[in-house]
């Protein structure tokens, strides 16, 4: 049990602070369900339910909230992901795992000219409907119309990050800006 939390993320430090103890390695035991239901049926009785559309709201905004912290440690945790990359879809993809697969393959392309690549993607809707990329990485230097080749599906933009200070605290917010 603990009522301190450190969590230290480059060269920031949070610190948190719990009233009550906190229990730590404790198992849960699996609940028994005795009638398993689908997708659908579960989004129907949410649906029914105004406390559950509340509910819901305060859930997705406490999920927000934990991605955004957790995007935040992880770029301030990797001090070498210096270069900001948007990727857009020419074609009207609107499926993330048809996105994804893209993306992938995109990735190992890339890693076949940077071995040492390291990166982290958010995928994010844009007002048409259709997915881009927003992405940091840790190469130095990228040549706009190499880039371009390398990912043969739409528009790119680089930009180097310089002197910023909590770069993850302004790339999640960037990132997340419509989730708000």
């Amino acid at each position: 049990m603990y009522q301190e939390k450190l969590i230290i993320s480059g060269n920031r430090i949070e610190l948190y602070k719990y009233e009550a103890p906190v229990k730590s390695g404790v198992k849960r035991k699996k609940k028994r369900i005795v009638k398993r239901r689908t997708q659908e049926q579960v989004i129907e009785q949410v649906k029914k339910s105004e406390e559950s559309n509340f509910e819901m709201e305060v859930m997705r905004y406490s999920s927000l909230r934990r991605t955004r912290a957790r995007i935040t440690r992880l770029i301030n945790s990797n001090e070498d992901l210096q270069t900001f990359i948007t990727l857009t879809f020419k074609e009207n993809i609107t499926d993330l795992r048809e996105a994804n697969k893209i993306f992938k393959k995109f990735i190992l392309r890339l890693k076949y000219s940077h071995k040492n690549l390291k990166y982290l993607a958010v995928p994010e809707f844009q007002q048409r409907g259709a997915f881009h990329y927003h992405v940091l990485v840790n190469i130095e230097y990228l040549d706009n119309s190499k880039l371009a080749d390398i990912w043969q599906q739409g528009f790119v933009m680089i930009n180097k990050v310089k002197h910023i200070n909590n770069l993850g605290l302004y790339v999640s917010k960037y990132i997340c800006k419509k989730f708000v």
